[in-house]
């Protein structure tokens, strides 16, 4: 699952270094380059969705980029989170199944592995569910002071 959010991406340069800020999940990073900035981002924000999904909660919805203002000193840009990358190192729970042995002996003959067909289907059931809530379209929401 793909997640896309507009960040901000400030130079400072008083520090020398370059902050990003996504703040539709209040995720703000900082490092010397403007790669590591957006690296760590990333990084942070994926571990924040993930934290969002764990617990059950929908996904914050992006902020459509035509609502965000240009900052002094910074730049728009937008923000890809591959979650699906980034929950196979967060770890796994096992889960049985029971289905009747003439649906397995057709899965068995054509080789299909349960678990990533689980994963395909409850991702898509999921970004079915709450596309809407996720899409980069709405109106305008405040960029500052929102906390979840």
């Amino acid at each position: 699952m793909r997640l896309i959010y507009p960040a901000y991406v400030i130079h400072d340069e008083e520090n020398e270094g370059y902050a990003v800020t996504i703040p539709d999940i209040d995720c703000l990073t900082e490092a010397a380059t403007l790669s590591e900035a957006v690296t760590r981002s990333i990084e942070a924000a994926s571990e924040i969705l993930m934290k969002e999904l764990e617990s059950g909660n929908p996904i914050p919805k992006p902020t459509p980029i035509e609502y965000m203002k240009p900052v002094p000193g910074g730049f728009i840009t937008m923000l890809m989170m591959y979650i699906s990358a980034y929950a196979a190192k967060a770890g796994s729970i096992k889960k049985s199944l029971n289905i009747p042995r003439w649906l397995n002996s057709f899965a068995e003959s054509r080789k299909i592995d349960y678990s990533e067909l689980m994963r395909n289907v409850l991702t898509s059931l999921y970004e079915e569910q709450y596309s809407s809530e996720t899409a980069l379209t709405g109106g305008p929401r405040p960029l500052i002071g929102r906390r979840r």
